[in-house]
């Protein structure tokens, strides 16, 4: 029986009504159980038991707990990681993934009406859950048994499938908007320990005022259209979203506000990372400096007050766009027959940020000409004479340049053709062709150049001019030097030499034609003494081509992008 949007009206005004009418219903003839296919089955049965555990989620469920997104969805049952998902920025793909007991995306499958999902990007063989209109959802099962017999060993540790409203009725609007505000605690825990930190180093180290207006803030508007046709044997569903989600800081919430470390004697402290605003300059004899001024007068580097609070910078919640169709259409042919056809599209844009990059312990060979140092960093790093050369370890953070960003944008395209029915009682077959494509550009912002750095570190005295030796020898006239050597010192026109953008492009592909056949033999007297039902029996054929294309552009193929994590191949 299909549903419509006033009945469900009406059920809600009548909810007391329909229970002082349940006698009634009772004494009704009870109409005979509909066989369904249990995920991770192939065979339809009317027995909802199975061996692995299941765990359904309803449209009532689905509803109390008040989710616009498929991710914050599945990321509230307990047996569910979440590997990918809006709130990671370090090591961001773009995507939302699902990850069944933590044993990895690639052995959790997932399926949109029993239908595999494409891999979300070049980067994750994971499905993208952004690819799922959350407001289409009726119910969700989880099978965390493990499906590798049935579906393969990317099922390893489960099944998520996402049972879609193909049968609707009528015209829904849905405007939605969700935000954050936030009382900070000054007094207590993290707080606490920023406020103390803060009064040595207020750059770094600030505890936000309280959030007194929303923020984080969340819109999404969506539109589902659908209707029955010829008597009742067709139903064609639409479905349009657009949904933005604004940025969140981790700086603006006291609990974040620093990086913590812990000790077992110390209890916790805000921490960091040694690749500081004001630079760590390991000298040859393993004594490591840091810059006291602007004239560059070098003093000891000290890890309690001197590491870099590379916190706050992050996202809490990334800053993302999407949006996306979807519709499903259904016609039976006759008692024997549905054709059913699916497509959906979606694009998605989003951002990742983190702390800023710099110089990340590389060594640099530094000469007693350099007219960057000091008398002071030249006594620090044993420079004594004309001629004299030192291998530093430097690490300075890129404070002036602003945070590594990384951008994201995934388009997809789905489309689903299928015929399906019951030979007879016994009986069920299913003819499908799927075909699926991910499109992926992103780009990589504000990180240093290994190469340009060397070059930009190895500086001689021209004329009383500090220049990069390949500008003087005419191997790279662009060539600026970089100077970390003295507070405040690095400029406009340094960053934009040793600054070089990263970009990447790609796709996923998948194709897949697949038949299955399944079977009730309590017909032919195969049925055990003491079982309810005859033995089930499924046979399938199934050809599934995926391909991957990843093409990052020169610098990050060769890993130039300091701090990016290495080659990207």
């Amino acid at each position: 029986m299909v549903e419509k949007i006033l009945s469900r009206s009406v059920r809600l005004m009548f909810t007391g009504g329909l229970v002082l009418g349940a006698q009634l219903v009772g004494a009704q003839e009870e109409a005979p159980m509909q066989r369904v296919e249990v995920t991770g089955s192939r065979i339809p049965t009317v027995n909802l038991e199975g061996s692995s555990p299941i765990t359904v989620l309803g449209a009532k469920d689905i509803k109390i707990d008040g989710v616009r997104n498929v991710e914050s969805l599945i990321n509230n049952l307990p047996q569910v990681f979440a590997s990918q998902s809006g709130s990671v920025s370090n090591g961001a793909s773009g995507t939302a993934t699902v990850d069944l007991r933590g044993l990895g995306t690639n052995r959790t499958l997932v399926l949109v009406n029993g239908h595999r999902m494409p891999q979300g990007s070049p980067g994750t063989t994971a499905a993208d859950l952004n690819q799922i209109p959350a407001g289409l959802i009726k119910r969700v099962e989880v099978l965390t048994g493990g499906a590798g017999a049935v579906y393969g060993a990317d099922a390893v540790a489960g099944v998520v499938n996402f049972i879609m409203n193909d049968r609707f009725e009528g015209v829904q609007i849905d405007v939605n908007g969700s935000g954050y505000t936030h009382k900070q605690q000054r007094t207590a825990g993290v707080a606490n320990l920023v406020e103390t930190r803060g009064l040595t180093n207020p750059k770094e180290f600030k505890v936000p005022g309280d959030i007194t207006s929303p923020d984080g803030k969340e819109k999404e508007v969506s539109l589902l259209i659908g209707g029955n046709f010829a008597g009742d044997k067709g139903n064609a569903t639409i479905y349009f979203n657009y949904k933005k989600t604004d940025k969140l800081l981790q700086s603006e919430r006291d609990f974040s506000a620093c990086s913590l470390s812990a000790s077992v004697t110390k209890g916790f402290s805000c921490g960091g990372s040694g690749t500081s605003a004001t630079g760590r300059f390991t000298a040859p004899d393993n004594k490591v400096y840091t810059v006291a001024d602007a004239a560059g007068t070098m003093r000891p580097f000290v890890n309690a007050t001197d590491q870099y609070n590379f916190g706050p910078s992050n996202y809490f919640q990334r800053p993302d766009e999407r949006y996306g169709v979807s519709s499903f259409f259904h016609y039976d042919i006759n008692d024997q027959a549905r054709i059913y056809t699916n497509f959906a599209f979606h694009s998605d844009t989003s951002d990742a940020q983190v702390a800023p990059g710099g110089i990340f312990g590389n060594v640099y060979t530094l000469g007693f000409d350099n007219p960057l140092l000091s008398a002071s960093a030249r006594t620090a790093f044993g420079l004594t004479k004309a001629g004299d050369t030192a291998d530093v370890v430097i690490q300075r953070r890129n404070v002036e340049g602003g945070g590594r960003d990384s951008s994201f944008q995934n388009t997809s395209f789905r489309s689903l053709f299928g015929i399906k029915g019951d030979l007879n009682s016994s009986w069920t077959y299913d003819i499908f062709a799927q075909t699926a494509k991910v499109d992926f550009a992103g780009s990589q912002n504000n990180y240093f150049s290994v190469e340009k750095g060397k070059k930009a570190l190895d500086v001689v005295n021209v004329g009383g001019k500090a220049v990069c030796r390949s500008f003087a020898d005419g191997s790279d006239t662009n060539c600026v030097p970089y100077n970390p050597f003295a507070l405040g010192a690095v400029t406009a026109a340094q960053l934009a030499y040793i600054q070089v953008p990263g970009s990447a492009s790609g796709f996923t592909r998948q194709q897949i034609q697949g038949a299955n056949l399944s079977g009730d033999l309590s017909a032919y007297g195969l049925k055990m003494p003491t079982a309810k039902e005859g033995v089930g029996v499924s046979f399938g054929l199934e050809r599934r081509v995926e391909e991957i294309a990843f093409r990052p552009d020169g610098p990050s193929q060769a890993g130039d992008l300091d701090g990016s994590g290495g080659p990207a191949t």
